[in-house]
């Protein structure tokens, strides 16, 4: 399993958009 640092914060920026949505 290779994770990039940079794929690991697109990531959490994705996560965080859905969040931002909810509110």
């Amino acid at each position: 399993c290779n994770s990039d640092p940079e794929d690991r914060l697109a990531i959490l920026l994705d996560q965080f958009e859905h969040i931002g949505q909810r509110f």
